[in-house]
């Protein structure tokens, strides 16, 4: 199927997915010309420029001209969650029935006692450069109920000790 990736940066997402699926096509949307041209080179590196393109794009506004498998969107949502409906809707249109949404965002804790761990403590001062930008992290949960909002059936799956999370919304047929 088609992958598409929001905010692709340096293209590692579907470089990784392309050379690991080898019927995978994928499309990578950025907003800075400098990422479209990297990825660009290192998917022609790699010998996967026949599958893989990466061009200018918005998470706001995007197209895609066939329904996609895949959507997604790699520690980016935060920085768009002040218009998570839209996004959300923008999301579930893309996807094909089945299709999946697939959003990585660090992982604001429950309890925010849990940043007084040393190993946390870099969350703690990265979210506040994020507030200042006037984003936020955010809770598994919150996008779960995104996802549901938007129709999706979401999933969350933790990694890195905790501090990571991968919510993964389909599309039901």
């Amino acid at each position: 199927g088609v992958a598409v990736d929001l905010g692709c940066g340096n293209g590692w997402y579907l470089l990784k997915l392309a050379a690991r699926y080898p019927h995978v096509r994928g499309i990578g949307l950025d907003g800075f010309d400098e990422n479209i041209q990297h990825a660009t080179t290192a998917a022609a590196q790699a010998n996967l420029a026949d599958r893989l393109s990466f061009r200018a794009g918005d998470i706001h506004d995007f197209t895609i001209a066939e329904p996609v498998s895949l959507v997604a969107m790699n520690r980016a949502l935060h920085h768009v969650w002040d218009r998570k409906d839209e996004v959300f809707a923008k999301l579930r249109d893309a996807l094909q029935p089945g299709g999946a949404a697939v959003i990585w965002e660090p992982r604001w804790p429950d309890e925010v006692e849990v940043l007084r761990d040393p190993r946390r403590r870099a969350l703690a001062y990265q979210n506040l450069g994020e507030h200042v930008q006037g984003n936020h992290f955010l809770r598994p949960a919150e996008i779960e109920a995104a996802m549901r909002t938007a129709g999706l059936t979401p999933e969350t799956f933790l990694f890195a000790e905790g501090a990571e999370a991968v919510v993964v919304g389909i599309r039901p047929a």
